[in-house]
């Protein structure tokens, strides 16, 4: 069935930004926000770590070309969801990869309804998993809503992020969804907006840092510089 968006095509293939990382769009979701549905692309991460495991960060729905494609890339032995909002194809992925440890961020296994156990582990910033070492990782604080795992893949030198920094294209959606999107935005405008904007610029300037950091592997000081933003 074809949805309201247009998909960033092709879909459901492996798309290669650096050595050992790739990203794959997959279909539209439909996210529930009580009074009505908005829909959203769908793309997930993929990291091939040096023993050849692969690291899934937020997967697309399963699909069984898919799976067939990226077997050739390694054995899936990870599965990330990032945030409480990126969740809902997990447990589908766990079904064909039973063996695959289960990382959740804050409030997912609630979602899920899912109790910790052996591969379900909760990812917390003191946890330390074994690819950790390859991709490093940090909660982001600082919203009442939702908490943020944001990662940086130290090979390739990529910030991997999901909804702390996002690209809605208003004028590629259905006008009711845009509508209500620019309402949101230009109601936000009007109440502050010089202090909005000072604290893009702080923002942007912290963000700079981050990245500077997790180039250099500092991720004590990185998780300092996130408390900062919190």
């Amino acid at each position: 069935m074809k949805g309201l968006l247009k998909l960033y095509s092709p879909i459901n293939e492996l798309k290669q930004l650096d050595k050992n990382i790739w990203i794959v769009d997959g279909t539209e979701i439909q996210m529930n926000f009580k009074v009505f549905k908005i829909p959203f692309t769908t793309r997930m991460t993929i990291v091939r770590l040096f023993n050849n495991k692969l690291w899934i960060h937020s997967p697309i729905a399963f699909n069984e070309e898919l799976d067939d494609k990226i077997k050739e890339l390694g054995e899936i032995a990870y599965i990330v969801a990032p945030n409480k909002y990126h969740y809902s194809y997990i447990l589908d992925w766990y079904k064909h990869y039973p063996k695959a440890e289960i990382w959740l961020a804050k409030g997912v296994s609630d979602k899920l309804k899912v109790k910790e156990k052996e591969k379900f582990i909760s990812l917390t910033a003191n946890c330390q998993p074994i690819w950790s070492e390859e991709i490093l990782f940090t909660p982001f604080k600082g919203s009442i809503v939702m908490e943020e795992n944001v990662f940086f893949h130290k090979e390739s030198s990529t910030l991997i992020l999901t909804d702390l920094i996002e690209n809605i294209e208003v004028n590629k959606l259905p006008f009711f969804i845009s509508f209500y999107l620019e309402s949101e935005i230009i109601n936000t405008q009007n109440h502050e907006p010089l202090e909005i904007y000072a604290y893009l610029f702080f923002l942007r300037k912290k963000l700079l840092q981050v990245i500077i950091l997790l180039k250099s592997g500092e991720q004590i000081k990185l998780s300092s510089l996130m408390e900062e933003l919190s």
